[in-house]
């Protein structure tokens, strides 16, 4: 009967798909278990990256690979093709060629990378070199300290990713600010003794994020390169709500947006006026980030002093 032949056929179709989604399952982590297929996948999220950013204004595409040893990364042209070039054990490699123009990229290794549609069209990538072990859950491997450098890397990455966003003023938000918030914030401290650091309101790590606004930000605020996304996100996202004013947004992050708009309600927005109505931590707060931003601006020259990743 035609009712039956087509059940038959449907179940058949269900079984192949069903067959095909658990062959990916497993298939996948096979590929990145080895050297090799850890250069294609990469290579592979690279080109498919680029092609899909074409059909956008502008946007990003982000891939953290918890490799323990960095690969080789170029992008170069050939016959009018772009090509992703992946290098790995002593010379092997794989590539690809990507549909769309990338951004031509000198050899550079990288295990945690951005592909990204800048506002002028242009498609790049992005990448840096960090080390594997705070690249797993805390639970893992405890709390892990950065190295300067890979702090460096999670900042540049983090102003990456918000400037490639949907932020109304992002453009206000550099790694100089960025840099001046982390240093207020904790002094570039993200563990003490194994932990975590943490303050007496409970906010945790190098951005001092409580675990509502990590939450809420889809960051985990134990992992240092997602606490510095976060507070990176959330300082851009204060930025947006009070219409680029830079006092504002850090006053906000600080004292919290609901405790700010309680405050401009009782003494006005202005900001002389508004200032000495708030908390002495946060005038303090504001003010000393104001300095180490104009200090990293400067690259640190004196008066600043000496300041950390300057």
């Amino acid at each position: 009967m035609p009712e039956i032949r087509i059940l038959f056929i449907v179940a058949a179709v269900l079984m192949s798909i069903l067959s095909l989604v658990l062959a990916v399952r497993f298939m996948v982590p096979g590929l990145e278990s080895t050297r090799e297929g850890q250069a294609k996948t990469m290579a592979n999220m690279i080109a498919i990256s680029a092609n899909t950013l074409a059909s956008v204004d502008a946007g990003y595409m982000h891939r953290d690979f918890a490799l323990r040893e960095p690969m080789d990364v170029q992008i170069y042209e050939k016959d009018g093709l772009s090509y992703v070039k992946v290098t790995y054990d002593q010379g092997k490699s794989y590539e690809v060629p990507a549909i769309v123009k990338i951004k031509p990229l000198p050899s550079q290794k990288m295990n945690n990378l951005y592909v990204v549609k800048d506002i002028a069209g242009e498609i790049h990538l992005v990448g840096f070199e960090v080390r594997g072990a705070y690249l797993r859950s805390n639970e893992e491997v405890g709390c892990v300290e950065p190295s300067p450098e890979d702090k460096a890397a999670f900042i540049k990455a983090a102003v990456q990713e918000v400037q490639a966003g949907k932020f109304k003023y992002k453009s206000m938000v550099d790694e100089s600010l960025v840099k001046a918030i982390i240093n207020k914030e904790s002094d570039f401290i993200h563990c003490k003794g194994g932990k975590i650091t943490q303050s007496a309101k409970d906010a945790y790590g190098l951005m001092q994020l409580l675990a509502g606004t990590a939450a809420g930000l889809n960051v985990n605020y134990m992992r240092p390169q997602e606490n510095i996304l976060g507070g990176t996100k959330y300082i851009a996202s204060m930025l947006d709500m009070y219409g680029g004013d830079l006092n504002l947004a850090l006053a906000a992050y600080n004292y919290g947006n609901d405790n700010l708009d309680k405050k401009i309600n009782q003494c006005g927005r202005e900001w002389g006026k508004l200032f000495a109505c708030l908390p002495k931590e946060t005038q303090d707060f504001v003010t000393i980030v104001t300095k180490y931003r104009n200090c990293y601006s400067s690259a640190c020259k004196p008066p600043c002093g000496k300041l950390p990743l300057c």
